[in-house]
């Protein structure tokens, strides 16, 4: 059977870290390497890490001497991977016990490159699907173009399975010192070469929501980190070299995300900052991004209107 490298990053997670190990020792698919990159944790971790170690052998850790962020994690579990597949699984995560067999099932009926499920959200004590996604994987299943839905399926990195050659082959790595939004630039550089893609429509991951210390928690600084993330987008190859339609999805994409952080970062009354930085930015994308381009993006449109309200 071929071999699956799942890349675990780690930081501060001593309080859900088992759960999530425990999900991966035990799937139904048993050749498979973990590797634990432990980005110089200040808690328990490390040592939750250590002790699963000494009792499995597929866990491999990585201890890492300075915090270097997740995107620099994950790259490093990426070097070090020697299965033939890729998976991504955040520490307060955990999955369906079937997840790898299932996806390998998939990947090596269909000789795909990336495989993409279903997932669970977990908030407060229950388990949701994403019912959403899951409508639109029906859709793709039916017929539908999933480039359709780009937009929906780059949002995340954990939900897919890749082959190791797909992603080493081109060289495809995490923006550094970027996060969140640093999962959808790698997505969207994966889509951009034209993979080929199964999709599974059942619920196999997931994820949990609101947890203490995630970045998602800190709306004050997601609009800016999601600024960057555009520009550096906009000075990828990917996105230089993609047409038109492949343009207007990454717009489309990050720019929605620009909007919803702003949003939240207005309700949760934290965004007073942020119009400096979205002007700025405005006029960043003028200069930078066609006129074609812009007047038809949605999120453009509600960015230049939340600025005009502020003003007044």
């Amino acid at each position: 059977m071929l071999n699956v490298s799942v890349i675990i990053p780690i930081y501060n997670v001593e309080k859900y870290l088992s759960k999530c190990l425990d999900s991966v020792i035990n799937q139904t698919y048993e050749d498979i390497e973990i590797i634990c990159v432990n980005d110089c944790s200040q808690d328990g971790s490390l040592t939750i890490l250590q002790e699963y170690a000494k009792q499995n052998k597929k866990i491999k850790i990585i201890d890492l001497p300075y915090n270097q962020g997740v995107s620099a994690a994950r790259n490093i579990g990426i070097d070090a991977a020697n299965g033939d597949f890729i998976a991504f699984l955040d520490p307060d995560d955990w999955w369906e016990l079937n997840l790898v067999e299932k996806a390998v099932t998939k990947l090596n009926a269909d000789n795909s490159d990336i495989v993409l499920f279903g997932h669970y959200f977990f908030k407060n004590g229950k388990i949701i699907p994403d019912k959403l996604k899951e409508e639109k994987i029906e859709k793709v299943l039916n017929g539908d173009n999933y480039k359709e839905y780009l937009c929906d399926f780059v949002n995340l990195v954990w939900d897919k399975i890749y082959k190791t050659s797909f992603i080493k082959n081109h060289n495809i790595k995490f923006p550094l010192k970027i996060h969140p939004t640093e999962d959808v630039l790698y997505a969207l550089e994966c889509f951009s070469y034209n993979p080929k893609i199964s999709f599974l429509s059942e619920y196999l991951y997931n994820y949990r929501l609101g947890r203490d210390g995630s970045a998602m928690n800190k709306h004050s600084l997601l609009v800016a980190n999601a600024i960057t993330a555009l520009k550096q987008m906009l000075k990828s190859n990917y996105y230089k070299t993609g047409n038109i339609d492949f343009k207007e999805k990454c717009l489309e994409k990050i720019l929605d995300g620009i909007v919803y952080f702003q949003l939240n970062a207005m309700k949760m009354k934290c965004s007073a900052n942020n119009f400096s930085i979205i002007g700025d930015a405005i006029m960043y994308m003028q200069e930078n991004i066609s006129d074609e381009l812009l007047n038809n993006n949605r999120g453009y449109k509600i960015l230049n209107n939340l600025m005009k309200i502020h003003k007044k």
